[in-house]
């Protein structure tokens, strides 16, 4: 199965359970901004989905899509080399990823929870990435 796919497939698994949506082709479709016949070929084999495409389904998953877009192309590209280039930067992009969420998950102390024990806010500097803020002492 091609990343395409396997990505449509989670997306319109997350669709269905999120929002009880209808699991026609063309009402798959229409969410997408695509034609069904384009998921036709997708799932043919004849065709991978747009970048945008890819973006969409992506993001709404909460999934790494620089990783999806670098997977797709690695599948898409013509020449063995560009191939190969996709892949690596894929599984680069997808290990960032990872590595962002860990840190991103460990137990550092919020703001509110820093100003409880008495430490002075100034001594408190406010880490911001992704719109997610993390306190550090």
């Amino acid at each position: 199965m091609n990343a395409t796919n396997k990505l449509l497939d989670k997306w319109i698994e997350w669709r269905s359970l999120k929002q009880g949506a209808d699991l026609r082709q063309s009402a798959i479709a229409r969410d997408l901004g695509i034609r069904a016949t384009s998921i036709s070929n997708y799932r043919a084999g004849t065709s991978q989905a747009a970048p945008h495409v890819i973006s969409k389904m992506a993001r709404d998953l909460g999934e790494n899509e620089a990783a999806w877009l670098a997977l797709v192309e690695s599948e898409r590209s013509k020449d063995a080399e560009d191939r190969k280039t996709w892949a690596r930067l894929a599984r680069q992009l997808g290990a960032a990823a990872a590595v962002f969420l860990m840190l991103s998950n460990v137990a550092l102390p919020s703001f509110a929870s820093v100003q409880n024990t008495g430490v002075e806010p100034s001594n408190v500097g406010i880490m911001r990435t992704s719109g997610i803020s993390k306190g550090v002492a």
